[in-house]
């Protein structure tokens, strides 16, 4: 599968790849996820956003798949201040739906990371619906995230 991002001749002589399948960016984009999830092949994916993200476009993404009648699994962080942390990490896999086959995080930056860590456990796509266009974590293959206080 071909990657989106790709650089042919940098100057430092490598040729960089970001894992990404699909970027899709413009107004109204939002209702395009049906599509995305059929596309996966997934038949129940897991939403995870915060309270934040959630107003600013979670409820939408709920709404468009409660009308598709696409089934979901959801947990919406209750902080107003998320961590990227092992106790955010812990509390999202202690409320993962385990029937679910396809990760959609709502958000931007430590919704992003810690989607990719439970796509990561789960073994299951993960799609993001980004809040923030000047983030730069969509395309970066790891997490930021803080260990042991670290």
């Amino acid at each position: 599968m071909e990657h989106y991002l790709k650089t042919e001749g940098c100057p430092c002589g490598k040729r960089h790849t970001a894992p990404i399948d699909d970027v899709i960016v413009g107004n109204g984009v939002i209702a395009q996820l049906p599509d995305i999830i059929a596309k996966y092949g997934a038949k129940k994916p897991f939403i995870l956003a915060d309270v934040n993200t959630f107003a600013a476009a979670g409820e939408a993404v709920c709404r468009l798949l409660d009308a598709y009648g696409i089934r979901y699994g959801s947990y919406i962080f209750p902080e107003t201040a998320l961590e990227p942390d092992e106790k955010a990490v812990g509390s999202l896999m202690l409320h993962y739906d385990h029937s679910c086959d396809l990760v959609i995080g709502v958000g931007s930056g430590v919704i992003n990371d810690i989607g990719k860590i439970l796509s990561c456990v789960t073994g299951h796509r993960y799609i993001i619906v980004a809040t923030a266009p000047s983030m730069d974590g969509y395309a970066s293959a790891t997490s930021s995230m803080t260990r042991d206080g670290l």
